[in-house]
């Protein structure tokens, strides 16, 4: 065969998972998933604001997909500043939040479409969608 026929096999299959949306779920959930939110100690507090962006981010030590997140300036929480997450995955229903030095925070979705980190050992912390 020519060189490029492979690729162009496996664009028109990308184009029609794509048009059919068969293999992009988790894709389509994280598109859903990105935006502004507000990272707080207790749910009712302001807290520090959060964007997570469908852009490819850095990849954290235990691999896998991740995109970009950014705290914006003005976060007061020393803890959150610290962690300072500059990335995220979405994994098993779970958003997961990648450190600057590269360690994790898992959040579960709540009922109220909330997120609590998990496991709840240490200082709580909820997310939220910034409406």
């Amino acid at each position: 065969g020519k060189p490029g026929e492979a690729t162009r096999a496996e664009s028109v299959s990308q184009t029609l998972q794509a048009m059919t949306g068969e293999a992009d779920a988790r894709d389509g959930e994280r598109a859903r998933l990105a935006g502004r939110y507000v990272l707080a100690r207790d749910r009712d507090t302001q807290g520090c604001a959060l964007e997570l962006r469908a852009t490819s981010g850095q990849r954290p030590r235990n691999g896998g997909q991740a995109w970009t997140a950014a705290l914006e300036p003005g976060c007061r929480d020393d803890g959150v500043r610290t962690f300072d997450p500059i990335a995220w995955q979405f994994d098993s229903g779970r958003i997961v939040l990648v450190a600057r030095k590269g360690h994790t925070l898992g959040f579960t979705r709540q009922r109220d479409d909330s997120w609590a980190k998990d496991p709840a050992a240490g200082r709580p912390l909820w997310m939220r969608k910034a409406q």
